[in-house]
């Protein structure tokens, strides 16, 4: 009986039940598509690190190491003075040039059977101690012995301790670093949470553990070491958290329709309960047909949420042939996700239903502890993502409770309301109800305040970025590629008329405090130093940092620091957007610029960029050539794409907030069904009925848009001073551009409007509609 009272519900408010489905699935879609996308780039991501490297937990460095540090730090830790380290190896990890081509040189200990590499199935070649194992780009253009092709980037190369020396010309004593394996539960727990999150690791800053080294040593993380990956994370972690957005407006789109489904059942279940029904039967009922809910909207979300990940796989990365494939964790996330939100969803508005409303001091106590707490994690940079993200979190939680006190408070003024009598009456509708339409709105609020939080990061971010392309692209045209092409173009160059200014850029990687640090040395006159937003020229002595790698090294302006025994002042810090190595930069009468010796490009200015091109492009065909229009456009397109999956993932966060909205004016329109007769009676038309349903979605919306533009505003600042400058080092100022808030703005009302011009059949009402 009591199964036949829901299916006959269920028959009766098809509408209802397809908003919600869909809603759900749509919640569905995000975290698999989120997921997928994640998995693919954080598995690219990982294979930056080679497995020989990606084994350790920390590195050891200090200057001038060599095998007899080692030896002599394997005798302490074997006697057990090295409290938590589980394994130590030497190792070597350098870049140097071979035949022209940059080759990433890594040597490690082959007598530990974990460090011998896997080749690919290409592989034929038989094994050799002296060696090496290559990436494809490689196999004819060294003159060693090959042990094997890898699966990793091009310019790998792999082998022992001892033939890496000699390829880098080193003797047999010199060393890179150590690596490290540290026993850390937080660590492993944070790491068996990747599979789950991937880039939810980078929400944490990195730890150090306290392990008691010898003077002189110092201790590093897999994170500080390969910067660039830890850069990749940080945008993964980014974009999950956005993704979790669409998941919880759909929990507030369940609760919604489980409050409007208890609404119109509670009356059948009050008599099934007369007849003999037990009130945790009929909740169990109630449950199951919500669970058959989330069954659904599971395997219908996985297979769309596969189609938009490669969808925006191809729009971000269109030259890219990217393969995803569903594993265990997007099946358990998609099925997880949609049972737990049906399931506490549903029991959450059963227990509402059944119980008198209780006092919210306990509720708003604890809300105000977690609002010390997201106070303490913008305060407290130690926190990292995690903490920021907390505090939006928070934020959020913190609107929806001032939602219904809100509309009461609006109650109380709504005899203020001027106007047509149907225009007022529909405009009191929208605040009268708080209990009804206050999860819709919490949902509603929470999208409209995310898409202006990050509608006004992204375009302040724009304009700085713009800013900064402003002052770097100062060169007409740029060559780049083979070395010894350039050196040959750069004699050409320096004798052309028609060339005002060139300049020649070397590049390399070292090692600071041991931490990897790009560097870059070049001719840093006043010209020069005004592309980083200085005005004097660089002395012999002074330094550039960028923003990451005055974080990463905790320097400020005036502050000397140290490498290969070079004592230097830092002169300046820049903005760095889109490096995703700290950088240095330096005068070529450094010290210190001897460590670059090969041009890695060239930047030109001329009277006739075209005309310049068209010859360089005949006398060197192997050089890339670009113009300064072509750099900022292809810039501009990468920082677009770059935006493309956030863009997607606020859309249908609005979209299931829409539905949530609908479903709570159709909840509402039970309160109408006397004054709908009345009205009829009076002779209320279709126009007049449509315009009270407008003027009920434009309530709607502006009581949303009272929360939601303040709270976008400060999400938007959390962003740009907080979130961006922890993930990557970068400062943003946030610009309170027209742009960015109007078109969030106007998407929430239109969404309002929309569910409340949107109607069902006269079943899903409640009432008889009005004469159409």
């Amino acid at each position: 009986m009591i199964a036949l009272a829901l299916g006959r519900f269920l028959a009766r408010t098809p509408w209802s039940s397809a908003m919600a489905l869909f809603g759900v699935t749509l919640g569905v879609i995000s975290i698999v598509s989120v997921h997928l996308i994640s998995a693919s780039i954080s598995q690219r991501l990982d294979g930056l690190v080679p497995v020989q490297l990606a084994g350790f937990s920390h590195f050891l460095h200090r200057s001038d190491i060599a095998s007899s540090h080692y030896f002599e730090l394997r005798r302490a830790w074997r006697k057990g003075q090295l409290e938590g380290v589980t394994a130590i190896a030497p190792l070597i990890d350098e870049t140097t040039d071979i035949e022209g081509s940059a080759v990433r040189v890594i040597g490690v200990d082959l007598f530990n059977p974990a460090l011998v590499p896997e080749a690919s199935s290409k592989s034929n070649s038989a094994f050799d101690w002296l060696g090496v194992w290559v990436d494809e780009s490689l196999i004819d253009k060294l003159d060693l012995p090959v042990n094997g092709i890898l699966d990793a980037p091009p310019g790998t190369l792999i082998t022992d301790i001892g033939p890496a020396q000699e390829i880098l010309g080193w003797p047999p004593s010199r060393l890179s670093f150590l690596g490290v394996q540290i026993n850390d539960t937080f660590q492993q727990t944070i790491d068996l949470l990747e599979n789950v999150m991937p880039g939810f690791g980078s929400g944490f800053p990195s730890r150090t553990p306290a392990v008691a080294l010898p003077d002189g040593w110092r201790l590093t993380t897999i994170a500080e070491q390969h910067p660039a990956r830890a850069f990749g994370k940080s945008v993964l972690f980014n974009i999950s958290a956005l993704g979790l957005l669409a998941l919880l407006v759909a929990w507030l789109l369940i609760y919604q329709v489980a409050v409007s489904w208890l609404r119109r059942l509670w009356p059948v279940f009050e008599r099934l309960h007369v007849l003999g029904a037990d009130w945790a039967m009929l909740r169990h009922y109630f449950l199951v047909g919500m669970i058959i809910l989330a069954t659904v909207s599971s395997v219908v979300g996985i297979g769309l949420g596969l189609l938009l990940a490669q969808w925006l796989l191809k729009a971000a990365m269109p030259l890219e042939n990217i393969k995803l494939q569903l594993d265990a964790w997007v099946v358990i996330k998609a099925l997880g996700s949609s049972l737990s939100v049906c399931i506490l969803g549903g029991l959450f508005a059963f227990h509402r239903a059944a119980q008198k409303p209780s006092s919210s001091l306990p509720a708003l106590i604890t809300l105000c502890l977690l609002l010390i707490a997201a106070g303490y994690c913008l305060l407290e940079p130690a926190t990292g993502l995690a903490g920021g993200f907390f505090s939006i979190a928070v934020l959020s939680l913190a609107s929806g409770f001032t939602v219904i006190p809100l509309l009461r408070s609006l109650r109380r003024v709504s005899s203020w309301i001027k106007g047509p009598y149907l225009a007022r009456l529909s405009l009191r509708e929208s605040i009268w109800y708080p209990q009804e339409v206050g999860a819709a709105l919490s949902g509603l609020i929470l999208a409209v305040a995310t898409a202006i939080g990050v509608g006004l990061m992204v375009e302040s971010f724009r304009a700085d970025f713009a800013a900064m392309l402003e002052r770097r692209l100062d060169y007409d045209m740029v060559a780049e590629g083979d070395h010894a092409a350039l050196a040959a173009l750069e004699q050409k160059i320096a004798s052309n008329s028609s060339v005002n200014r060139y300049q020649v850029y070397r590049d390399t990687e070292i090692r600071i405090r041991g931490l990897p640090v790009s560097l870059r040395v070049a001719r840093v006159d006043d010209q020069e130093a005004r592309r980083y937003g200085e005005f004097d020229a660089l002395t012999a002595t002074e330094v550039l940092l960028s923003e990451q790698a005055a974080r990463m090294l905790d320097l400020d302006v005036g502050s000397t620091i140290k490498a290969d025994d070079s004592l230097m002042s830092v002169a300046g810090i820049f903005s760095g957007f889109g490096d995703v190595q700290p950088r240095v930069v330096l005068d070529q009468g450094n010290t210190l610029a001897g460590a670059a010796s090969k041009i890695e490009s060239i930047g030109v200015k001329t009277s006739d960029p075209q005309a310049l091109l068209s010859r360089v492009r005949v006398d060197f065909p192997g050089l890339e050539l670009r113009l300064q229009t072509e750099i900022r456009r292809a810039a501009m397109d990468t920082f677009d794409q770059t935006f493309a999956i956030t863009t997607v993932l606020i859309a249908i966060a609005l979209l299931v907030a829409t539905l949530s909205i609908y479903i709570a004016v159709t909840s509402m329109r039970l309160n109408r069904r006397t004054g709908s007769r009345l009205l009829l009676t009076l002779g209320v038309n279709r126009v007049e009925s449509i315009g009270m349903d407008f003027a009920l979605g434009i309530g709607i919306g502006l009581v949303a848009l009272t929360l939601a533009v303040p709270l976008g505003l400060l999400f938007g600042w959390i962003l740009c001073n907080i979130i961006n400058p922890r993930a990557f080092g970068w400062t943003i100022e946030l610009q309170l551009m027209g742009s960015a808030l109007l078109q969030p703005v106007l998407m929430g009302l239109a969404a309002a409007v929309f569910a409340g011009l949107l109607r069902g059949g006269r079943a899903e009402e409640g009432y008889a509609n009005v004469r159409r």
